[in-house]
């Protein structure tokens, strides 16, 4: 018995005119057609990029393009997807077609990575107990430029490494990348078999372009038994990136080096 859909769809006669109506047997549901596309989903699981990288995205669907809300901090290539760093901060890019729109929230930071060297000002010294009566300050001359480096390993926004103040190179605890403003938190330390030691304190570096480094920081200088300190205000002056690829190793002090006593320890971090 036919289905009157079925019935309907019949070879009609008419005269000599024949009439076909479609609809009968099974029917097709059409999927998105060209106009109304699926919306894409961001298929590159980046959420972090930093100041002067490239990073290409991907995303599934056709017909996408892609944009972001904060060009200062990152610009997004319409078409290829391509987000660059530029500044720190936060921005969220999109991709889209005629079917929706995906998003994804990005933080961009500088990259600390790698090793740096360069120079740095002395630009104050204060002492106190023993090492004012052994005249510390008077090794040491406002405006004094001496020599320092980093070696430093980042992994997103966590940062480890040593640091070498002239020939004397020492560790420096793990730190994070400031996502506000992209300053480096950093402290370190130095010590000899005597306890002779250099504290880096307060210091923070910033990149305010790719490969170059700012900053100030504190030398506080102590020994073991004796009293008072001395300390050593200081600005990083043109420090720069040497390698992308550091190598912590070359830094470290090493073990089987000689004891040095303060006018030796003065004289390496001065040594050019």
């Amino acid at each position: 018995m036919r289905t009157p859909r079925c019935a309907a769809a019949m070879l009609l006669t008419i005269g000599s005119v024949v009439f076909f109506t479609p609809g009968c047997g099974g029917e097709t549901v059409p999927g998105p057609s060209p106009d109304n596309p699926t919306a894409p989903t961001i298929s590159t699981a980046a959420d972090m990029v930093y100041i002067g990288q490239r990073v290409t995205f991907a995303a599934t669907g056709t017909g996408v393009t892609w944009g972001g809300d904060a060009p200062s901090v990152a610009t997004v290539d319409a078409t290829t997807g391509a987000v660059t760093g530029v500044a720190t901060g936060k921005v969220t890019i999109w991709a889209q077609n005629t079917g929706g729109r995906a998003t994804r929230l990005l933080t961009v930071i500088p990259s600390y990575n790698g090793r740096w060297t360069g120079s740095y000002s002395v630009n104050d010294c204060q002492s106190s107990g023993d090492f004012a009566a052994e005249d510390f300050c008077g090794m040491f001359y406002r405006g004094e430029i001496l020599n320092m480096g980093f070696d430093l390993s980042q992994t997103r926004d966590q940062v480890t490494g040593a640091f070498a103040l002239g020939e004397l190179g020492g560790t420096l605890s793990s730190s994070v990348v400031n996502g506000s403003d992209g300053s480096l938190p950093l402290t370190g330390s130095f010590t000899n078999s005597d306890g002779l030691t250099i504290q880096l304190q307060n210091l923070r570096a910033t990149s305010p372009s790719p490969g170059t480094m700012k900053g100030s920081f504190d030398q506080v200088w102590s020994v073991a038994g004796a009293v008072g300190t001395g300390r050593l205000v200081c600005d990083i002056r043109d420090v720069t990136r040497t390698s992308g690829a550091p190598s912590l190793r070359s830094l470290l002090p090493d073990p089987n080096a000689p004891a040095l006593t303060l006018e030796q320890m003065i004289s390496a971090v001065k040594r050019r």
